[in-house]
């Protein structure tokens, strides 16, 4: 088996059994201690490519990042997540 099999596998086993709520996004103050959120830059989507990936298949792309924010602390704008779906 290939790495990309591997990867591809891996990222599939870290898909959750039930959609990702979209009724749990954490408040801004979770996100930061100042209050403020910071999103993520273009280096951060690259070590997240095989579970956001394996996630868009299943789900629309508000509850990955829903998901993404929940789970990973990872926060994207719908249009950056978008265009970096889109571009993969």
């Amino acid at each position: 088996m290939s790495q990309i099999e591997n990867t591809a596998m891996a990222a599939v086993a870290m898909v959750p059994d039930t959609p990702p709520s979209t009724t749990s996004t954490p408040s801004s103050s979770e996100l930061q201690p100042t209050g403020r959120k910071v999103y993520a830059t273009e280096g951060d989507w690259d070590p997240h490519k095989a579970t956001i990936s394996a996630l868009y298949e299943s789900y629309p792309l508000p509850e990955v990042i829903n998901f993404m924010l929940r789970e990973h602390g990872f926060l994207a704008t719908y249009d950056s997540a978008s265009r970096w779906i889109f571009s993969i």
